[in-house]
């Protein structure tokens, strides 16, 4: 019987060994299926894709978790029950046995020469020996708690971890929805400055030409009015000319005599009569003259608006381009700043693998 006492110690320290064994292969199997969440997310998660399901897909996986967490701590509750059984069997079992030595020693009390001094050494060190055991049960079972007691706290903290990278999540989840949101307004805002800016263009370019076709305009009118200028300082020659004439011709009058008074005045009125129209054809030309003045200063004024215009026009369209420039830099800096917001979710799950390494209970 003695024997037989001794085997239920190691079958129960093997057995205890065996459930640190199941608890350390299952927390590896906690641990790699978060692993294998958080590649599959970091190969998978694009700022496009359904933000939505995403999140879903990542509360199921918690769903999952923390499931997998419970049914580990209940089989290992089941566990402790039933190794408090081993070990109250075991003290029971001890229990008997002295009473049962208690038995023999009073048996021997009774009949002395029955007493075998090296039987009852073997059953005091058997004794000592199965209290040993007993002692390195309880102190292995206080150990199954402590760790048992660890596994739990660690479960808590990755919990709580996975909750705080869960809210973090879903809160980066907004910002990017709302900086997609904000991403399409602006380029759709960007769109409209930029047809504004085209149809603005197309306005310039249509006032362009019309000051182009004025500018000819007024170019061939001043150009008629030199050609009618021209033909009056012509008929000015020649009616200088004809004038001419007609004093040689009463200068010759005068040397014949009175009696060519008649026509000496008949002269001098049509020299007069030549005059006035000469005169009146000088005031002509002065008005052409002044017409023509008053047309190359509008010339030149239309000419400098003109430019000015031109001028204006590029300083716009230098304007709108370094607008548009500015406009693109912004949109780059937008994109750079939701891709940090995924480097700092990929850094989030990171350290969440990192306190997975560093919570295994060996």
């Amino acid at each position: 019987m003695a024997e037989s006492s001794d085997q239920p110690p190691e079958s129960l320290i093997k057995f205890m060994r065996e459930i640190q064994k199941q608890g350390d292969e299952q927390l590896k199997q906690l641990t790699d299926g978060a692993q294998k969440f958080m590649d599959m997310y970091a190969k998978t998660y694009t700022p496009q894709a359904d933000l939505e399901q995403q999140l879903k897909e990542s509360q199921e996986s918690e769903r999952r978790v923390r499931q997998k967490m419970l049914e580990m701590e209940i089989e290992h509750k089941e566990y402790v029950l039933q190794l408090q059984d081993k070990l109250t069997n075991a003290e029971e079992e001890s229990e008997n046995l002295k009473a049962k030595l208690e038995v023999k020693f009073e048996e021997y009390g009774e009949r002395p020469c029955r007493i075998n001094p090296f039987q009852l050494k073997l059953s005091k060190m058997k004794i000592d020996h199965q209290q040993l055991e007993i002692q390195n049960l309880n102190i292995e079972n206080s150990r199954l708690f402590l760790t048992l007691k660890s596994m739990k706290e660690e479960f808590r903290i990755e919990h709580e971890q996975s909750s705080k990278l869960l809210t973090l999540y879903s809160k980066q989840l907004d910002n990017t929805l709302i900086l997609m949101n904000e991403m399409r307004t602006t380029t759709e805002d960007y769109k409209l400055l930029i047809r504004n800016r085209d149809e603005h263009i197309s306005e310039l370019k249509d006032n362009f030409k019309d000051l182009v076709d004025v500018s000819n305009g007024v170019k061939k009118t001043l150009k008629d009015m030199q050609s009618q200028l021209q033909k009056a300082l012509t008929v000015i020659g020649r009616q200088d000319l004809e004038l001419e004439d007609l004093r040689r011709l009463r200068d010759e009058l005068e040397a014949v005599g009175t009696s060519e008074s008649q026509k000496i005045w008949n002269l001098t009125s049509l020299f007069t009569e030549n005059r006035n129209r000469m005169l009146r054809l000088s005031k002509e030309n002065e008005e052409l003259t002044r017409k023509m003045e008053k047309l190359q200063l509008d010339q030149k004024k239309l000419e400098k608006d003109h430019l000015e215009e031109v001028n204006e026009l590029q300083m716009i369209l230098e304007t709108q381009d370094d607008e548009l420039e500015k406009m693109k830099i912004e949109l780059e800096e937008k994109k750079e700043d939701s891709g940090g917001s995924e480097s700092e979710d990929s850094d989030g799950w990171a350290h969440l693998e990192t306190t997975e390494e560093f919570g295994t209970v060996e």
